[in-house]
């Protein structure tokens, strides 16, 4: 199974109500969201299952992939929030292998995706993977067993190496 970790373009700074998850995009921050989202598309990218974080900001970015045909479809998990677990992520990951998903995208926040892909990658936290905004990870899931440590990495790009 693939996995892409997707973080959220860039977003306002405060949101005119003042609560943080109700932040949207930047102009352009939506632009370079879109554009990413065509330029997946033009590569090939094609996810069979993706989930956003409830904020503001990563519906968007999700819904950039949803409108670019990325996607066929986006739901929201509350996990993904900033306050999910390694464990929500593998129950996650368990019910979509469990569903036949040969792909899945996750939209979220820093520091998570980058903590996760961590976890993925070396099976501990090393605080060294910085997603950039609007950047992905993509990794390679093993086909059974434990996933942290296992797992492959496959690429990582900031928006600018795909624009």
């Amino acid at each position: 199974m693939q996995l892409y970790l997707i973080r959220h373009g860039q977003a306002e700074d405060r949101s005119a109500g003042g609560d943080d998850a109700d932040r949207v995009l930047t102009p352009a921050g939506e632009k370079e969201m879109r554009r990413v989202a065509r330029r997946l598309a033009e590569l090939g990218i094609r996810i069979d299952h993706t989930a956003t974080s409830p904020l503001a900001r990563a519906r968007q970015t999700a819904e950039a992939l949803l409108a670019a045909g990325v996607t066929p479809a986006v739901e929201e998990e509350k996990f993904l929030a900033g306050n999910g677990t390694f464990d929500d992520l593998r129950a996650w990951l368990g019910r979509r292998r469990r569903e036949g998903a040969a792909s899945v995208a996750l939209v979220g926040h820093q520091p998570g995706l980058g903590e996760w892909a961590e976890t993925l990658l070396c099976g501990e936290v090393r605080g060294r993977i910085q997603l950039k905004k609007a950047g992905l990870i993509a990794l390679e899931l093993p086909e059974s067993g434990s996933a942290p440590g296992a797992c492959r990495l496959v690429w990582m790009t900031s928006p600018k190496l795909l624009l």
